[in-house]
């Protein structure tokens, strides 16, 4: 349950902010046209981006495993510490781009 002040956006303004920042509009753009604080956009989607930033990985590890089922077990191992390497530096990556996008240099 919700608690505090009642928000200024409808549940139906909610999703279309989640829609404007899928088709890549910045967070700071929204909240200037919205007239909402940028930090309310970020706290209100930070544990759904989580949530489902965490069920795309699943996903994507079950439909590896339905795609290798066919090799031999070690192949399968293999194959399987192969696709956890690049989920990690997909991740990484996207940790990265995030921190340049708010002004934050992890990297020259």
């Amino acid at each position: 349950m919700r608690r505090g002040r009642p928000s200024k956006l409808s549940q139906e303004e909610w999703e279309a902010v989640c829609y404007c920042l899928c088709l890549g509009m910045s967070t700071s753009a929204l909240a200037r046209r919205l007239g909402i604080a940028k930090s309310t956009i970020s706290e209100r989607l930070s544990a759904q981006v989580k949530t489902i930033k965490h069920a795309a990985i699943e996903l994507l590890r079950a439909e590896f495993s339905e795609q290798i089922r066919d090799e031999p077990p070690s192949e399968q191992a293999w194959l399987t510490g192969m696709n956890e390497v690049l989920i990690a530096y997909a991740c990484a990556e996207m940790r990265r781009r995030h921190g340049r996008r708010q002004g934050r240099h992890s990297e020259p």
